[in-house]
């Protein structure tokens, strides 16, 4: 489903979109499978993609916004940041 916006955007739907109205954050989460040698490319993709979408809401909904690519290669790789790191959205909303 489209996120509704003032102007047109053309990247207008991540494949998620977490909103905390009390924190007043907004978070895309944009997921891709690309073969391994594509993975930077889809990183830098994803982020410049949803940039416009980011600012609109940013002026609509007076929240601050996050992009998160989660770019998995199709066979199994995870960039070395996302394996440090845990993301529970349990603990965080």
């Amino acid at each position: 489903m489209p996120t509704q916006t003032d102007r047109e955007i053309k990247a207008n739907r991540p494949d998620i979109l977490v909103k905390d109205k009390k924190q007043r954050t907004c978070r895309l989460i944009e997921i891709s499978v690309p073969t391994e040698k594509n993975t930077s490319i889809k990183t830098t993709e994803k982020l410049s993609k949803y940039k416009d979408l980011e600012i609109e809401i940013e002026k609509m909904w007076g929240m601050n916004n996050t992009t998160i690519p989660v770019i998995l290669g199709a066979l199994s790789l995870v960039k070395k940041e996302w394996k440090s790191t845990s993301i529970n959205f349990r603990e965080t909303y």
